[in-house]
């Protein structure tokens, strides 16, 4: 009782303190231009661009909520295959995980989206439990930079790409980019 009730604040912050990663910040790479020789005007030619990591802590889903926020989840991420609905299902429902990635290069838009969920659900749990939760609805988002190129393959023998590694920092590839690399 003294553990559990008592002491109920204490240790939910020591598992929080616990359950926190710590991520390495790399620095962005710098914008890459072209140049118009006549006018003098520039344009982008490659950008780091935000998109958003989807990703669940399956331990805070009760197995009541799974077909429901899978449904809802595959309906923003516009999953529609039944075997990517599978998996999606099968991710949510590994109790035994604090971190498992859903989907990767998440737009804006559909992050948006998940939050106004998440919120929806500390709502929902407010009302039928008469008590606030503080974090733990079980989906959330992380920013990702990427390396972004508007003019899609132009001059891409000249500027290269860069390229993201789980847990490193984008890398420029040939051309430009792999230039820039030992200045970033």
């Amino acid at each position: 009782f003294y553990l559990q009730i008592m002491q109920h604040e204490y240790f939910s912050e020591q598992a929080a303190k616990r359950r926190d990663l710590n991520e390495k910040i790399y620095p962005r790479r710098g914008n890459i231009y072209f140049k118009d020789a006549r006018t003098g005007e520039e344009s982008l030619a490659a950008l780091d661009k935000d998109f958003y990591t989807v990703f669940a802590d399956p331990s805070e889903i009760t197995f009541d909520r799974v077909n429901d926020l899978g449904e809802k989840l595959a309906t923003i991420l516009n999953i529609t295959e039944p075997d990517e609905k599978r998996q999606l299902f099968d991710k949510l429902s590994q109790r035994s995980l604090h971190y498992v990635v859903l989907a990767r290069k998440v737009p804006e838009e559909s992050k948006m989206r998940i939050d106004e969920l998440s919120a929806a659900i500390k709502v929902e749990f407010k009302e039928r439990f008469k008590q606030n939760i503080k974090e733990g609805v079980g989906v959330y988002t992380e920013t990702t930079p990427y390396r972004f190129y508007p003019e899609g393959t132009l001059a891409a023998s000249v500027l290269g790409f860069g390229r993201k590694e789980d847990g490193k920092p984008i890398t420029g590839q040939y051309g430009i980019e792999e230039i820039g690399r030992a200045h970033v």
